[in-house]
């Protein structure tokens, strides 16, 4: 009797808590956005790798956004940039952190995170980048203002 009311009290404990023990992490739920007085803010969380992450849009096609301050330009890989229609300009050398590689310059119609859109953002396309990744560099953010508190990004559109 005892050993069956141990392993009930174990799965219902289990039932009540698998959320909290389960590291998960949901790029389109880490986005919060709002408007006050006429102003969009969004905030974005930060994730088990330490990124801030959302999930955002380039010419209207939905992909995952990394927030990366060291970028000058907005980075996409590939297949994002064909499939929403970014056209790719010329040759450019990339330096990263893992070395010097090769892309192309290119000019985003449109951008968008949580309600702020900002239209012909310099980006660069890059090879490397893996499916629907899109790196929120500084062509991008510098026409914003943000602030990170604890584990929390704020970016606000600027009028």
């Amino acid at each position: 009797m005892y050993v069956l009311a141990t392993l009930i009290f174990i799965a219902i404990m289990t039932l009540a808590f698998s959320n909290k023990i389960r590291p998960s992490y949901a790029p389109e739920t880490a986005l919060l956005s709002t408007t006050v007085d006429g102003i969009r803010y969004v905030k974005l969380l930060k994730g088990p790798s330490g990124h801030y992450i959302g999930t955002g849009s380039i010419n209207g096609y939905s992909g995952e956004f990394i927030v990366d301050t060291g970028a000058t330009d907005v980075a996409i890989s590939e297949q994002m940039a064909k499939k929403s229609g970014v056209i790719p300009k010329s040759m450019v050398k990339i330096l990263t952190a893992n070395g010097e590689t090769k892309g192309w310059s290119a000019l985003l119609d449109s951008i968008e995170i949580g309600g702020i859109v900002e239209h012909r953002v310099q980006a660069t396309i890059v090879p490397s980048l893996s499916s629907m990744e899109v790196l929120l560099g500084m062509s991008f953010l510098e026409r914003l203002d943000f602030s990170q508190e604890k584990n929390t990004l704020t970016l606000k559109k600027r009028l």
